[in-house]
């Protein structure tokens, strides 16, 4: 059983539902609440074998690689994703390793719970939902973005982040030209003609989060 349980939510009422029901399935387990990712890292050098409940929306967390490269530093914790929408992107790359767990906050109360018991005790869960996506076949638009090179996939990534081909070309040390040719491959590759439709096409398979492109 995790002696504590580190709860990252900046949602009011479905952080003080989590924490009753960490305290419900392990009234000896501390309960230490976070608010950014700083402070997550702040208290898993304390408890390094902590469980993390956590929901990336409306955080500074904002893609998939943060939470791989902190479950490779601190292989000792187990994770459990909570969230309103979890991305196909997300959960594909998130269930390639064994310590994250996920389950969506429209789930039954019961179900939230029974996945955070069961992550008390180290072990992982997975939503139904998220289950079915993950065994479908990846999305027609998911292989469109798998048919860009990885120079294209960085600049459409840069795109949908509202980069001009000016400010590409100078943070990729490039020419304007080389960018817009790039730019021109990538939107006949994903059968697009403006840059809106390109970042929604990013979005859809967590190429880019939602929170990221907000900020």
């Amino acid at each position: 059983m995790k002696e504590t349980a580190i709860l990252l939510d900046n949602q009011d009422l479905t952080r003080i539902g989590i924490i009753s029901m960490i305290q419900a399935a392990a009234p000896d387990t501390a309960t230490v609440e976070v608010a950014t990712r700083q402070q997550l890292g702040e208290q898993l050098r304390k408890t390094p074998d902590a469980l993390v409940v956590l929901d990336f929306i409306n955080s500074d967390i904002t893609d998939s690689e943060i939470l791989v490269r902190l479950a490779d530093i601190y292989n000792k914790v187990q994770w459990l994703v909570i969230s309103d929408d979890i991305s196909d992107a997300m959960a594909r790359r998130l269930s390639c390793f064994a310590a994250f767990g996920m389950v969506l906050k429209g789930n039954r109360r019961e179900e939230i719970a029974s996945a955070i018991s069961l992550a008390l005790n180290g072990e992982r869960y997975i939503c139904q939902h998220i289950m079915n996506l993950l065994l479908s076949p990846a999305s027609a638009t998911q292989s469109l973005i798998d048919d860009l090179t990885p120079t294209e996939v960085e600049v459409l990534r840069r795109i949908a982040l509202g980069k001009t081909v000016k400010e590409i070309a100078a943070e990729r040390n490039s020419s304007a030209h080389t960018i817009t040719t790039h730019k021109r491959s990538i939107f006949r590759k994903l059968h697009v003609n403006t840059s809106y439709e390109a970042t929604r096409m990013a979005i859809k398979t967590g190429l880019v989060e939602l929170v990221e492109y907000y900020i």
